[in-house]
């Protein structure tokens, strides 16, 4: 584990020193502090009154762009880490010294640490600047959600979204330890970010549609289910059952893709080719 807790603690120090760590947080954190701000001076008679159904879809929709921005970010840049060492030939020698299990797990952790306290501050300073400006945004959105509990949404927003960033983590990073070159990176990441551009939709299609069987399937898909799921339970189309049994269905499904990316990544950082090659010699192997 020495490999693992040296790994992690390097991408993480890396992660958060980083200049897109830090333009990322403050935009996130300005843009939804002043929009709260904005739809919280409503409840304070400071403002337009605004409808439960409006209030249910910002919230909605906030929920699933952050899910989908840092799910995609932070899995691109992980896999994107990788594909550096790949094809800049560092992999040949960094792998001499570090295996390549605590290497895969080590770097999907770090970003996930990095992305979870990412969001932290950001809704820190959301509460902060709503407490200072007198806003009624948590008491507004309290009143909109049909169960009530606005803390248990943000718990099943954060499960989900650490669960997500693993499922399309692990795979992403282990597709892309065979690739030697950078023109072949987008043919393996631009799929699985389509992948979630519909899950995007689907929630988006729930917010203004209302729930469907579409939906409803896609709440227990591992790639859809992250937001998905995520809507149905603010607009009270899934109680806390369904939420658990999604829950542990991407759960599973993050841990399964985990064990055979491992496999994948152990031999794939050794091999420069393309995943058709990669494919055609571990059948010949």
């Amino acid at each position: 584990m020495n490999g693992f807790k040296n790994i992690f603690l390097f991408y993480l120090k890396k992660q958060l020193t980083s200049k897109s760590f830090f333009i990322i947080t403050v935009v996130l954190a300005a843009g939804l502090s002043a929009l709260t701000v904005l739809i919280g001076s409503a409840g304070a008679g400071g403002g337009q009154e605004m409808s439960a159904d409006d209030g249910l879809y910002i919230l909605s929709m906030i929920l699933c762009m952050v899910t989908m921005v840092l799910i995609m970010l932070y899995s691109n840049s992980a896999s994107g880490e990788i594909a550096f060492l790949k094809t800049n030939r560092i992999m040949e020698i960094f792998i001499t010294s570090v295996k390549p299990l605590p290497l895969y797990l080590g770097i999907n952790f770090a970003y996930c640490i990095a992305q979870l306290l990412q969001v932290g501050i950001v809704m820190l300073v959301i509460a902060t600047v709503n407490a200072a400006s007198g806003s009624q945004i948590a008491e507004m959105a309290g009143l909109i959600l049909s169960n009530g509990n606005l803390g248990g949404v943000f718990a099943v927003f954060v499960v989900f979204l650490i669960c997500g960033y693993f499922v399309y983590s692990f795979l992403n990073t282990a597709l892309v330890s065979v690739v030697g070159r950078t023109e072949d990176i987008s043919g393996i990441t631009v799929p699985i970010s389509f992948i979630a551009m519909i899950m995007y939709i689907v929630s988006m299609m729930v917010s203004v549609s209302g729930d469907s069987q579409l939906a409803a399937a896609a709440s227990y898909i591992p790639f859809t289910s992250p937001s998905v799921m995520v809507t149905r339970y603010i607009y009270g189309y899934a109680d806390i059952t369904q939420v658990v049994l999604s829950a542990a269905v991407i759960i599973a499904a993050a841990a399964l893709i985990a064990v055979a990316g491992a496999r994948f990544f152990a031999g794939g950082v050794n091999f420069y080719g393309t995943l058709k090659t990669y494919r055609k010699s571990k059948k010949h192997a």
